[in-house]
């Protein structure tokens, strides 16, 4: 999937709308099967550096992780639990809040 945003408001401007639906799908699939889920997401800047953040699902719906907790678990190898070293040009920041239809005025 491929959105594109502006850095100073982070607002999207264009996103494919394919890659919407099948994130929209796996969204569902997700909180319909698991009780638990984890979405990481990472973005590329100009300068060929990343930003990872990270969301996990509670009652359906993304709610934003804090920045060290997208670390810890980004950063922790998933057989074993010991820690990784993180990416180099890597930053782990918070997710964002996400708008709802109630958070959004109904729209």
């Amino acid at each position: 999937m491929t959105v594109e945003c502006t850095p100073a408001d982070e607002s999207v401007e264009n996103a494919d709308y394919e890659g919407w639906l099948m994130f929209c799908h796996l969204l569902a699939q997700t909180s319909i099967a698991f009780r638990d889920g984890t979405i990481f997401v990472r973005s590329y800047t100009t300068d060929s550096t990343s930003v990872v953040r990270g969301w996990t699902i509670t009652d359906g719906w993304p709610q934003p992780m804090a920045a060290a907790d997208v670390f810890a678990a980004y950063c922790s190898d998933l057989a074993s639990g010991d820690p990784i070293p993180p990416q180099p040009g890597t930053a782990y920041q918070a997710g964002t809040l996400l708008p709802t239809a109630s958070r959004n005025g109904g729209q």
